[in-house]
């Protein structure tokens, strides 16, 4: 299963999934190393247009998740099941409160990383294509 990392680039969380979840094709957008604007939104599109999973993390300290909030509208679109870890909401109301089509968009929306990994290995472990975004949320 193509998963693609959505979230900031300071803390290597990325790491920390592809340790724990092994077994998946990880789309990690730090590989890119591209810095222009366009190049680098071009590049996301494309690389989401070849997943079949987002797995998206909203950290506590991102300062703003735009990128993040680009992506899980794009997977959305596509129909890409998301799942969702939103550790900033907890710590910041503002960000709770206007966020809350993020946290729709999701297949699941969990509030730590271990909790989004343990999402993450039970899709890997049913070993059969996950479930569309319509599918999940009837």
């Amino acid at each position: 299963m193509r998963t693609y990392l959505a979230g900031g680039f300071r803390s290597g969380w990325q790491d920390t999934v592809i340790r724990e979840v092994a077994g998946l094709l990880y789309i990690d957008p730090r590989t890119s190393h591209l810095t222009d604007v366009n190049a680098y939104t071009a590049w996301d599109c494309a690389a989401l247009d070849q997943s079949e999973m987002l797995f998206a993390y909203a950290e506590s300290d991102n300062p703003g998740a735009w990128n993040l909030a680009f992506e899980i509208g794009y997977a959305r679109a596509k129909g890409i099941p998301i799942i969702y870890v939103d550790a900033r909401s907890p710590v910041d109301a503002v960000f709770e409160r206007y966020s809350g089509m993020l946290r729709s968009s999701a297949l699941t929306c969990v509030a730590t990383l271990e909790e989004g990994i343990a999402v993450l290995v039970a899709f890997r472990n049913l070993r059969c294509p996950p479930l569309t975004w319509s599918e999940g949320k009837q």
